[in-house]
């Protein structure tokens, strides 16, 4: 179940990219704080650069951050414009690609933050490419540049296809990740693979309670690993289809932990991934749901926290439509007992960052413009000392393709 959105207007063009990284400088004071906001790159696909990111960050232990466009990038072989990209923010400041995606066995438009394996080597998914478009598993080493294939998805009742989620590693070296669509029951899949190629389909989605549509990333807490499903779940009164679900595997059992929609003031349709801290309790995001209110219809989003132990969710905060925004798509980071991440609209029209505290206080740190510094805000954000926010926009900035953003607190 493909995201709708993620079709973007592509402008033709083939040249090599040229180093775009502006140094405006926007001051932003919300909620009585001060950030500096600094535009790092504005995407402009007509140079050959990328085009759309849809994917969050993610940092090697050098200090470099890599991530994802949708579309752009050298390969002029898929329809509307490039195939998709990899890029690359180095420690030093220089920013560029190190991979362009050909639309082939390859892939095509990689839609899942990449993550880094124990091996330093980055590992994520195309939405599609490969022999019957439905997607691929990849490895890529920044340091050659080599792109390895591990699964090319077959779809039908037997394969996932169009992956959206990102993957997780377990300490043996195995990948598992999610596909939105086919299988069995049309639902998608969870799959595991193994460094030696090793590929299992462990569970088909769309059997009724179980979910439908994983479209989050997956996280990994004493041996079981847990997810999202955008819709399905018991909840059919509050959301014909049901509100979305968290679900777990353990072993190749695959159980559901919580159906959203069930208590007051709950979230719904959750499309983030989940983030676990180190007392393994997990936290995400829904785009809908929440404490009712006026601006959103069925209100605007929520942060949310999942205490395993009770398998029951609280919903740290409500998004307003106002500065903060509202539909938050991306995993929340969590840095300095505070958690962090974008929405993709309100604001300004165009999204907002924010910090959202344990105790369910929020403080917008940047409400996007458009043109100057994006619209948006997608994926999850990297937070480090300082603190400094990384982070992407999906749409805009002065080429209107998308930007890489950070912001100083």
């Amino acid at each position: 179940m493909p995201r709708k959105d993620r079709v973007p207007a592509l402008i033709h063009g083939l040249r090599l990219v040229s180093a775009l990284i502006v140094a405006i400088v926007v001051f932003s004071a919300v909620h009585a704080q001060s950030q500096v906001f600094h535009l790092i790159h504005s995407f402009a696909s007509t140079l050959g650069d990328g085009n759309e990111p849809n994917a969050g960050l993610v940092a090697d232990a050098a200090g470099n951050f890599y991530g994802t466009t949708w579309s752009g990038g050298h390969s002029m072989n898929c329809p509307n414009g490039g195939c998709g990209s990899i890029f690359e923010r180095f420690s030093n400041g220089g920013f560029g690609l190190i991979y362009s995606f050909t639309g082939g066995n390859d892939g095509s438009n990689p839609a899942a933050d990449l993550i880094v394996g124990s091996n330093g080597n980055l590992y994520s998914t195309t939405q599609f490419g490969g022999p019957t478009g439905s997607g691929t598993v990849f490895e890529f080493v920044p340091s050659t540049g080599i792109k390895t294939v591990l699964h090319l998805f077959g779809g039908g009742v037997s394969d996932g296809c169009t992956p959206i989620g990102g993957l997780v590693q377990v300490p043996n070296g195995d990948l598992y990740g999610t596909t939105t669509a086919c299988g069995q029951f049309g639902g998608g899949v969870v799959f595991s693979l193994s460094p030696g190629g090793g590929y299992q389909v462990l569970h088909h989605f769309g059997q009724g309670l179980d979910g439908v549509g994983p479209q989050g990333d997956l996280a990994l807490v004493n041996g079981v690993i847990y997810g999202t499903t955008q819709v399905g779940g018991n909840n059919r009164t509050s959301c014909v289809n049901g509100c979305g679900t968290i679900f777990s595997l353990l072993g190749g059992t695959y159980s559901v932990v919580y159906n959203f929609g069930n208590v007051a003031n709950d979230g719904l349709f959750p499309e983030s991934g989940l983030l676990r801290d180190a007392q393994g309790n997990l936290f995400g995001s829904t785009v809908s749901g929440g404490a009712n209110n006026f601006n959103c219809t069925p209100a605007c989003g929520t942060v949310f926290e999942l205490r395993l132990g009770a398998h029951q969710t609280k919903t740290l905060y409500t998004f307003t439509a106002n500065n903060d925004g509202f539909g938050p798509r991306g995993r929340v980071t969590l840095y300095g007992g505070n958690l962090f991440g974008a929405t993709g609209s309100g604001g300004n029209n165009c999204g907002a960052v924010f910090q959202v505290t344990l105790a369910g206080v929020e403080t917008t740190l940047h409400t996007f413009n458009g043109p100057t510094d994006g619209c948006n805000g997608i994926g999850s954000v990297i937070v480090s000392s300082g603190p400094v926010i990384y982070g992407v926009t999906r749409h805009s900035g002065i080429a209107q393709d998308g930007t890489v953003f950070e912001i100083l607190e």
